[in-house]
């Protein structure tokens, strides 16, 4: 990650973490060091993974929804790290990872949340054009398509011959795009 960071620094590395069971990338507490790791044991900082993205020189984390606590959200946002969080489907757990602040939801059902994100009050914009072939695409077992996009680390990849939404301005707005027909 180090060497794409240097030789390419205007693309976002972002750190994609579980310390959930069988998908372990951390090894959090652990005598043997994480293969998914390398040089920046998370050990090494006191278990706390926002210090050794910081450490590594990342910008943006997304864990794994099922081992993350408002403390982490508010360490890693502190440290200037944007956190967007991975996959969250259900609707509780919707409200539940939008109240610790995170700056991003990834979820397999982008009207689920844009419906949370409405009934909390959160602004949310038209729906982005083009969003039916998106749709139609994160159904499918092809190519992962943007069902949430951070205005400041867009997340997606999108089939070869689809054009990009495009995201807001960068920035920490907190805007959330939720991709619906």
């Amino acid at each position: 990650m180090q060497i794409a960071q240097r030789l390419a620094p205007e693309i976002p590395a972002v750190y994609l973490t579980s310390g959930y069971l069988q998908d372990d990338t951390l090894g959090i507490g652990k005598a043997e060091r994480s293969k998914w790791t390398g040089a920046f044991n998370v050990n090494d900082y006191g278990g706390s993974v926002p210090k050794a993205i910081k450490a590594a020189g990342g910008k943006f984390w997304s864990p794994d929804s099922r081992d993350l606590d408002p403390a982490q959200v508010k360490e890693a946002l502190e440290a200037g790290i944007g956190v967007t969080v991975w996959t969250v489907n259900d609707q509780a757990e919707m409200a539940r990872i939008i109240d610790m602040g995170v700056d991003g939801i990834i979820t397999d059902y982008p009207e689920i949340l844009r419906q949370v994100l409405v009934e909390r009050g959160r602004a949310v914009p038209t729906p982005v054009p083009g969003a039916a072939l998106c749709k139609a695409a994160a159904t499918s077992r092809g190519p992962f398509v943007p069902v949430e996009v951070l205005d400041s680390a867009p997340n997606w990849s999108l089939p070869r011959d689809a054009q990009p939404p495009t995201p807001a301005k960068a920035g920490r707005s907190r805007q959330w795009y939720a991709l619906e027909e």
